[in-house]
């Protein structure tokens, strides 16, 4: 028999293992890429508040969500997840326990936070994701956060 016809399907088959295996490590990369990288709240024009809207659909989404220390944060999660355990938020670095009604937005207010990584989770654990509390970064003093000064200055 000739060896070439034997060698197509070795081929072709170590061919799909090898995408198959670059296609995981892509996947696995990326899933770690993305919760590494905190969503950072946004700021008001006057920097007095932070604001961020969190969607609770199986999971926390975003699941990473970057503070600045010592201004208040407005967090408001909309429960779209009609199991029972999303029902119910816990952060409680904050004394934070509320009820999330299905639907229904509900926005909690961390009134001073101070730096460091928070857990929030579901009242069962099962959903859960982190506050990570930075201090303000300044160039000299007066400046917002999370501003520069332009160079030369």
């Amino acid at each position: 028999m000739d060896p070439s016809v034997l060698s197509w399907p070795l081929y072709l088959g170590l061919f799909a293992l090898v995408v198959g295996v670059l296609l995981a490590w892509g996947a696995a990369w990326w899933a770690c890429r993305r919760r590494s990288r905190p969503v950072r709240a946004r700021l008001d024009e006057h920097d007095r508040v932070q604001t961020l809207e969190v969607e609770v659909r199986g999971v926390y989404s975003p699941d990473r969500i970057e503070l600045v220390a010592g201004i208040p944060a407005q967090l408001r999660f909309i429960r779209r997840d009609p199991a029972e355990c999303a029902s119910r938020l816990l952060i409680p670095a904050f004394g934070i326990d509320r009820q999330l009604p299905l639907g229904v937005p509900v926005t909690v207010t961390i009134p001073n936070p101070t730096p460091g990584e928070f857990l929030f989770t579901c009242h069962h654990g099962i959903y859960h994701g982190h506050l990570v509390v930075r201090a303000a970064r300044t160039g000299t003093a007066g400046d917002k956060p999370y501003r520069r000064q332009p160079p030369g200055k």
